[in-house]
């Protein structure tokens, strides 16, 4: 067929490459639970996670973030200024404590 490679194709070849690559990067998660359950655990005893939380939900959570962070990253997505997302994380922390307001 005419007109088929060139930029488009070799373009299309890289990214397929840097998405299996960045989702070769994901095998520590699956680790994630022995580092994570640990501090859920001590967050629900001392009361700075909201009774009832779900630990497999929590987990849940990570990942979904973490992986939609990295896809960003790879996209060459900006993240917002970094006083502007702690911020944001923060109160996202402490609403899973039952806190409201800022």
């Amino acid at each position: 067929m005419k007109g088929v490679g060139g930029p488009q194709v070799v373009n299309a070849e890289e990214s397929a490459r840097g998405v299996t690559e960045g989702l070769g990067r994901l095998h520590f998660l699956p680790g994630c639970r022995e580092a994570i359950e640990p501090l859920v655990q001590k967050a629900l005893r001392d009361g700075t996670a909201a009774p009832g939380i779900d630990v497999d939900s929590v987990l849940y959570f990570i990942r979904a973030v973490n992986l939609g962070l990295l896809l960003q990253r790879g996209a060459g997505m900006e993240p917002p200024p970094p006083e502007v997302w702690e911020e944001f994380v923060a109160r996202i922390v402490g609403s899973l404590a039952g806190e409201t307001g800022p």
